[in-house]
């Protein structure tokens, strides 16, 4: 089931932008980037939904990259790298600030790459699961010397 999420807040043009999948349990989110309508889908869909705040969201702290338990962040996040810590992931501040001119972060610096049976996703391990399958995510347009994916 896809549900729709739509954001309200202009300088949260992208999904990516204040929305984070975790694991199975729990993402990353800044709230008034959504309308009433998202936030309830989150709260009710995401079983340990973590807020961003403010300060955080404003240093695109939800677009972090997410490896297993591992997480690249905006430093100076303090919020959310305390948050993070608490619920047992490993957090790496990096300063990406130059990035943010250009409206991203850590996730906007990913190429993420096919697995080996040729499927796009965007998580390491079926972990994440639960959190993105909030997301509609597509995959890009198979080359027509691909393989085809199983």
């Amino acid at each position: 089931e896809v549900l729709s999420l739509e954001l309200v807040d202009p300088r949260f043009y992208h999904l990516d932008t204040c929305f984070c999948p975790l694991d199975a349990r729990r993402v990353l989110f800044y709230p008034p980037a959504f309308d009433d309508y998202g936030r309830r889908v989150i709260t009710q869909f995401v079983p340990e939904p973590i807020a961003v705040e403010d300060t955080d969201a404003i240093k695109f702290a939800c677009n972090a990259v997410v490896v297993g338990r591992d997480v690249v962040v905006q430093s100076g996040c303090d919020m959310v790298e305390k948050a993070l810590e608490t619920h047992g992931f490993t957090v790496h501040p990096v300063d990406l600030s130059e990035f943010h001119k250009a409206g991203g972060s850590a996730k906007c610096l990913v190429l993420w790459l096919p697995h080996r049976n040729g499927s796009f996703t965007d998580r390491v391990t079926d972990r994440n699961q639960g959190a993105v399958d909030l997301v509609n995510r597509s995959a890009p347009p198979r080359l027509a010397d691909e393989r085809p994916r199983s």
